[in-house]
């Protein structure tokens, strides 16, 4: 009897051992093409777009800023400026990217909207801006804590390895972009954005390592290292 008990026990974890490692390949190897179509479509879509469209270039996205700021006390005063920001990041200017990301994120000028903000976000991120990168690693981890309470915990590890994938990103991207010390990310940020990612770091080494199978483990590197070969932009050479 009780080896029948043990048998089936092992039986059973086998089988899972056994699902776990079909739906993880498979959902990555979907996952990254996915995402590749969608870069290339991106890619695509920038180029194929005629100079004359363009109405406006990230001086004017700063001129209505600042005109909107001597008018902040009318609360309508940005909407011209967010007009002309979302154009020319739309243009793929990332720094505008990145600044409408984190109004979205706070509700700044405009209602606050997390799907918006990860849209920007993203659409920077996918150009090697790092700050962008490391916004999506947060993101990403908030939406798998969410999943994780809610009680689905592959959707939570789904969420955990995306954000893993941008960390690799963002810290290659740091490494060999004039982007040091994380100042530019850290200046929107009201907690310390080196000691942020230091924590998340170590904190990603921590979860990599207690994963109970090893395709599992497997996986989270397999993330990384495409991840790293689908947004990593090398330096321009001068």
């Amino acid at each position: 009897m009780i080896r029948e008990v043990i048998l089936t026990i092992v039986g059973l974890g086998l089988l899972y051992l056994g699902y776990t490692v079909v739906v993880m390949h498979f959902w990555s190897d979907s996952h990254l093409a996915v995402l590749s179509q969608e870069l290339e479509r991106t890619e695509r879509a920038m180029a194929a777009r005629s100079p004359d469209q363009k109405l406006f270039d990230v001086k004017d996205c700063d001129r209505a800023i600042d005109q909107a700021k001597v008018q902040n006390a009318d609360p309508s005063g940005y909407d011209e400026a967010v007009r002309i920001c979302r154009h020319v990041g739309a243009w793929g200017d990332t720094g505008v990217q990145y600044i409408l990301g984190t109004w979205y994120k706070q509700g700044k000028h405009v209602l606050q909207n997390d799907e918006e903000s990860q849209k920007w976000y993203l659409a920077a991120a996918m150009q090697g801006h790092v700050p962008a990168q490391l916004e999506m690693v947060l993101a990403y981890l908030r939406q798998s804590e969410t999943a994780e309470q809610q009680g689905d915990s592959h959707q939570a590890m789904d969420y955990g390895m995306e954000a893993y994938g941008w960390f690799c990103v963002a810290q290659k991207q740091a490494e060999t972009s004039n982007f040091t010390g994380f100042d530019a990310w850290t200046a929107t940020r009201t907690d310390d954005g080196p000691q942020l990612m230091q924590t998340i770091a170590n904190g990603f080494v921590e979860h990599i390592k207690r994963q109970p199978f090893f395709p599992i483990r497997k996986t989270y590197e397999k993330m990384c290292r495409e991840y790293v070969n689908l947004y990593y932009k090398p330096p321009a050479a001068h």
